[in-house]
């Protein structure tokens, strides 16, 4: 390979790790100030919004079809859920709504498309893969003193979550029988899918209409994070793409 077509190879590998590093930004950082305002340890709620994140990610660039279906039910429920205004500063009964509803709709996805995808194996090899570094990073944070620096955050966790997805998904992928592909990959996938865009849009039009009922913070500055978060994942799987790209690792080492 010549210098322009590797340099070509490079950017290309860079661009699509880019947008998958956003989307696990915008996500991580979204999910982040809904399990906040659940309560909890600060450091589970880290874990559970960069574990949900790995996942969804995982989901998108593994199984874009299932992804899209859990999506697609996630929106719904959100709109429902905003409109119908129930305990809009509790978003327990969304969260519940959205995974059962994904659950129903992902059990019509089946058969040959999921044997061969694989969807639960991706999902899930970014969900354990989140359930590692959500500590870490909560160390790492702690530690170097970047707690505060959404941006900075996010691109950590991308290159953590994103090493151990390579390292997780190897034998992951291969323990998931054709059975447990056909039947579960759907509803699992799909709903927790649902459940990420669900919560997601709810705190966008919480922001908006006020259905999050915190007046004392202004939109922009509950929003700030979230974007920050999105510019930090770009980055930090934009460098991690450009790496592997020079290292040689091929798109069918690590599955995505």
């Amino acid at each position: 390979m010549n210098l322009g077509k590797k340099i070509g190879a490079i950017l290309g590998r860079a661009t699509i790790w880019a947008l998958a590093g956003a989307l696990f930004g915008g996500l991580f950082f979204g999910l982040h100030e809904v399990f906040g305002m659940l309560g909890g340890a600060r450091w589970l709620m880290l874990t559970l919004a960069v574990a949900l994140a790995g996942a969804v990610t995982s989901a998108f660039f593994g199984a874009m079809q299932v992804a899209l279906l859990g999506t697609m039910v996630g929106v719904l429920v959100g709109i429902v859920y905003l409109m119908i205004g129930l305990e809009p500063a509790r978003p327990l009964f969304l969260i519940a709504a959205a995974m059962g509803a994904g659950l129903v709709v992902g059990s019509f996805y089946s058969g040959r498309s999921a044997i061969r995808a694989r969807p639960l194996g991706q999902t899930v090899s970014g969900l354990l893969a989140g359930l590692v570094a959500g500590p870490t990073l909560y160390l790492l944070a702690a530690f170097l003193g970047f707690s505060g620096k959404p941006m900075l955050l996010a691109a950590v966790a991308v290159a953590l979550v994103g090493v151990l997805y390579l390292l997780a998904s190897r034998w992951i992928l291969a323990l998931c029988s054709e059975w447990m592909s056909a039947k579960m990959s759907g509803p699992v996938v799909a709903g927790l899918v649902a459940t990420a865009v669900a919560t997601s849009m709810w705190l966008i039009g919480g922001s908006i209409t006020g259905g999050a009922q915190l007046p004392e913070v202004a939109i922009a500055e509950r929003l700030f994070p979230i974007t920050q978060g999105l510019i930090g994942g770009a980055l930090g799987g934009a460098f991690g793409g450009a790496v592997m790209e020079i290292l040689g690792i091929d798109r069918s080492d690590y599955h995505l």
